[in-house]
């Protein structure tokens, strides 16, 4: 039954009806007839926005859904493991000292109570925690390229020749940035990547003149992309 069909049928009950009962009927199916015209009659909403890929799709929700802040030792101790290197060699200091144990410690959650009177670490990261994790994460991406370098055969940096001179070859090139950017994140993440994030790395094999760079560049830079996400500082 159409709406047109179905308001005549209830209009005829209606005058139908006893006197008395026909008024609060009729004004009630007045009112209906009024809303349904005026819905027929409505112009079509304008068109909405394009639908964006969801950036997180295939990515599994948190079943706890609390993110837990990787401090300091913990860090440390992961670049150092994930990239192969001596967990003192992850960040020094004019060469000597130890990043995480003086400079950034409080920065990267952990406490300092001769020297500052902080006997306990902050709750949350601070402003200065991002700058702090970057700059260990850079310093441990470049140490983890030289010892790979000295090495006879690398073990992470494959994919690109760790030298200084400029990659020539742009298909075998972006091959090899692939094949590193799948290591690091199965070293650094402990899971496969997903194809935008290779991509992703794509760009570093030039620099911002559009110049190739060096194969020791390149490492160092996909390093510390995948390196320096937040990924790497919750979990």
């Amino acid at each position: 039954m159409t709406t047109t069909t179905t308001s005549r049928w209830w209009l005829a009950r209606a005058a139908r009806a006893p006197a008395r009962s026909r008024a609060p009927l009729t004004a009630l199916l007045s009112t209906l007839f009024s809303v349904l015209v005026a819905c027929i009659e409505a112009p079509a909403p304008p068109p909405g926005p394009p639908v964006i890929d969801d950036p997180l799709a295939g990515i599994a929700a948190s079943t706890k859904n609390e993110l837990l802040w990787r401090r300091a030792r913990a860090v440390q101790t992961g670049l150092a493991q994930a990239l192969a290197i001596p967990a003192e060699d992850v960040c020094r200091e004019l060469d000597r000292y130890s990043c995480v144990d003086l400079v950034h410690q409080v920065q990267l959650g952990g406490n300092e109570p001769f020297a500052q009177g902080l006997y306990e670490p902050l709750r949350a990261p601070s402003t200065t925690t991002a700058l702090s994790f970057d700059r260990v994460a850079l310093s441990a991406c470049s140490a983890a390229v030289e010892i790979d370098a000295e090495r006879p055969a690398p073990v992470i940096f494959r994919g690109h020749p760790l030298t200084d001179e400029p990659l020539r070859d742009s298909d075998d090139d972006a091959v090899g940035a692939r094949l590193l950017g799948a290591t690091l994140v199965q070293r650094l993440h402990a899971r496969e990547p997903q194809p935008r994030e290779l991509d992703a790395l794509l760009p570093l094999l030039v620099d911002d003149d559009g110049a190739p760079v060096s194969g020791r560049t390149f490492a160092k830079l996909a390093c510390f992309a995948v390196a320096s996400t937040t990924e790497s500082l919750f979990y």
